[in-house]
């Protein structure tokens, strides 16, 4: 069950996250949108656990 503490902390990760983005970086792109951050962070957040997963199979193979 969800708590708004719970909730709260989700927001302040985001907004963390999104107030420490790398600038200038080539191989992040800058978002100033916090909405659109938002969505590339969990995008980027599932390529690398995918990876991850990835890479955990290839070791067990």
């Amino acid at each position: 069950m969800n708590t708004w503490k719970d909730s709260l902390k989700n927001v302040w990760t985001v907004l963390w996250s999104y107030i420490n983005q790398p600038l200038f970086d080539k191989n992040s792109p800058t978002v100033l949108n916090p909405w659109k951050f938002d969505h590339y962070n969990k995008i980027q957040f599932l390529e690398n656990c995918w990876e991850l997963q990835y890479s955990s199979r290839e070791k067990h193979s």
